[in-house]
């Protein structure tokens, strides 16, 4: 770890960068930062330092250049630069690769394998290549070792807690945090097997003619190797999506909009990683091709269930229901639901008072979850991965079309989700299962009941004290016990007549007849029931 701690330092120092260095606490130049104008300039500077620490640094610049909530416009330009291609490894090293994965020449799988590569990146390159039936291909090659990354990981991680504890900006950027999630999608996206079934999963997701996505041959695919169908089209660089008709930026805009809105709040697994590199047009057929799934978002059900419910929120500019949806998120302390609701009443203010053309969901999501923030709440990292995709997916309308209506796209997506709650279907299951669990519990009630009658008959029923109380206090505490008791049997017994009514009614197949009967056999049960209990305390008070 020393000397890969060492490296970089005399890598940032070889590139006068060693300012960022000491304003995160490391104190290894005087130097100073000498203000914005140089900005860009340095930006530039920490790309290029970026590019010869290696892969994992080129992730982390990549990682770096689409988050607005850590680094200013004038840093972020020239790292997104480190979105283009990197030197591929040799094509010797990648038959080594295919070897050792499936135990067999490459030969006997594969031909026509062009040993230019299609593609390269920091951690894997793409090769077109025919397979034995017929199937044209693309493999990426992984050309990374797990090892190296594992050991600049960690090596990041210790970087980042010790400058928390030197430095207050380090601490107000969560530093440890940041490298985390970085971390954590770096190793996601080095399990090739695992982007495979993604890329399967987000097909079938897929509705549409304008998008398409590649099919995966998971028989070919090891966490080395990813073989998937090989799909013609251009990259979309600045340069050629400049050459395109106004008509076919604006579709390929909305077409991806909705596309990954309709993953994030309806399905809850996206594609968290839309930027322009990972997206080719194809002018014949008029379709966009996603590629490139080492990065996916897949939220949990609570996660998503909140996600959806401030969505319903902003849908219906409801304040205070987005208040109430945030008031759910774990919090230590008091809090001040009056002055959250008026924080969030403001927040959404400013944002209903833009053009549409202004409004920008991911600056939205970040700025919400830093004013949740200021209130202790605990916000899930999920859901800074749906900000941070959101900035991601802004980046690349941005270049296609600026003046996309937003309001087109989400209006949709809310009616579906007012629809969903509308049916009721979740509650209707939840009410069933209610249902069955108290019918369970009713079926074991004559032991429960049985249990405490005998108690109440031997006189065992009793609270205990750590204080011996005088007699008469006794006394007083057994009928306040009795009285307990009694109104808990007959609030149980209400419950469980009401929720199996309930679930019975919503159940097909029984009529009503059934139902009185049932009603009436119930009604003298609880009536036997009842009187035994009182006759019982009556008859220990006499």
């Amino acid at each position: 770890m020393w000397s890969r701690l060492r490296e970089i330092f005399n890598t940032f120092a070889k590139f006068g960068l060693t300012h960022i260095l000491n304003n995160f606490g490391f104190r290894v130049s005087k130097r100073t930062h000498t203000g914005t104008l140089e900005d860009f300039r340095e930006g530039r500077l920490l790309k290029e330092a970026l590019e010869e620490l290696g892969p994992v640094f080129i992730k982390l610049g990549q990682f770096l250049s689409l988050r607005k909530d850590l680094l200013s416009e004038s840093w972020r330009i020239p790292l997104m630069d480190l979105q283009d291609q990197s030197k591929p490894q040799p094509f010797g090293e990648v038959i080594k690769t295919l070897q050792q994965e499936f135990n067999r020449p490459h030969q006997q799988w594969l031909s026509d394998l062009d040993p230019i590569p299609l593609g390269a990146a920091s951690l894997g390159q793409v090769h077109q290549a025919t397979l034995a039936t017929g199937h044209k291909v693309a493999i990426k090659v992984k050309n990374v070792k797990k090892e190296s990354m594992e050991k600049d990981l960690e090596v990041l991680l210790f970087l980042s807690k010790q400058a928390e504890k030197r430095s207050q900006m380090a601490a107000k950027f969560r530093l440890v945090e940041v490298i985390q999630e970085f971390s954590e999608s770096l190793r996601q996206e080095l399990d090739y097997k695992k982007e495979g079934e993604e890329m399967g999963r987000l097909r079938r997701n897929l509705t549409g003619e304008t998008l398409t996505i590649p099919h995966p041959f998971m028989e070919w695919t090891t966490e080395h190797c990813l073989t998937m169908e090989y799909i013609e089209g251009n990259k979309l660089t600045t340069a050629y999506i400049n050459h395109l008709d106004q008509e076919t930026k604006k579709e390929m805009a909305h077409a991806l909009s909705t596309y990954h809105f309709q993953q994030i709040f309806i399905h809850g697994h996206f594609h968290a990683d839309l930027h322009p590199g990972n997206l080719l047009y194809h002018p014949k057929n008029d379709q966009v091709n996603i590629i490139d799934f080492g990065s996916i978002g897949d939220l949990s059900p609570s996660v998503h269930s909140t996600l959806k419910r401030i969505l319903l929120s902003l849908y219906h500019q409801d304040s205070y229901q987005l208040a109430k949806v945030i008031s759910d998120f774990p919090r230590e302390g008091d809090l001040n639901f009056s002055r959250l609701h008026n924080d969030m009443d403001r927040w959404l203010k400013r944002y209903i008072d833009l053009p549409v053309q202004q409004l920008s969901l991911g600056e939205m999501f970040y700025e919400l979850f830093e004013l949740v923030a200021t209130y202790q709440f605990e916000i899930p990292s999920a859901m800074f991965g749906v900000g941070q995709s959101l900035l991601k997916l802004e980046y690349t309308i941005q270049i296609l079309d600026p003046d996309l209506n937003l309001e087109e796209v989400i209006q949709p997506i809310g009616e579906k989700l007012v629809a969903g709650e509308m049916r009721n279907s979740s509650l209707q299951k939840d009410v069933m299962s209610w249902g069955f669990d108290v019918r369970r519990m009713f079926l074991r009630s004559p032991q429960h009941f049985h249990s405490i009658i005998n108690k109440v008959d031997e006189g065992s029923l009793q609270l205990k004290f750590g204080l011996k109380p005088e007699e008469k206090h006794l006394k007083r505490m057994e009928k306040l016990v009795n009285r307990v008791v009694l109104s808990v049997i007959m609030l149980a017994f209400s419950l469980m007549i009401s929720s199996i009514f309930v679930g019975l009614t919503l159940s097909d197949g029984i009529s009503s007849t059934h139902i009185e009967r049932l009603g009436i056999s119930m009604a003298v049960v609880v009536t036997t029931l009842l009187c035994v209990v009182i006759g019982n305390m009556w008859w220990r008070r006499s």
